[in-house]
């Protein structure tokens, strides 16, 4: 598996199966990991905790990281790439704004965490425009 920094010209040239996450694997993660590797395409997960989604920066901070145990996780699913962005490249100098999600952004999560979903179509957005995803 190859950890990336960054997305490069050459990786445009591969068909990719995109599955974004925010870290901290779990079961419902590998499925998916497991789904895409049948497609045949290069798979890539994201590993970015995205602090736009969070109104509260205390939850930000305790969101749980373990880099290390997805990573050997990930190896152990022959995922193709493991991009793992900082703020900084996501959201750099071109950023402009958040995306907003309307009206039902303030239904179900939203309702006591404003700008959540917001923020997850956003970084969501953002992503795709960097990786250029065949299949999601």
């Amino acid at each position: 598996m190859k950890n990336v920094k960054k997305i490069t010209y050459d990786m445009y040239e591969e068909n990719l199966f995109f599955i974004p996450t925010m870290g901290s694997l779990h079961r419902g993660h590998f499925s998916l990991i497991e789904e895409a590797k049948k497609s045949g395409l290069k798979t890539i997960v994201s590993i970015f905790v995205n602090p736009k989604q969070f109104n509260d920066t205390n939850d930000y901070q305790k969101y749980p990281r373990d880099i290390q145990k997805d990573s050997i996780n990930l190896e152990k699913l022959n995922v193709d790439y493991l991009f793992t962005p900082d703020e900084n490249y996501i959201y750099g100098d071109s950023f402009l704004d958040l995306l907003s999600s309307g009206d039902i952004g303030e239904q179900y999560e939203g309702k006591s965490r404003p700008g959540h979903f917001d923020g997850v179509l956003t970084v969501v957005n953002r992503l795709f425009e960097l990786i250029k995803p065949k299949k999601v």
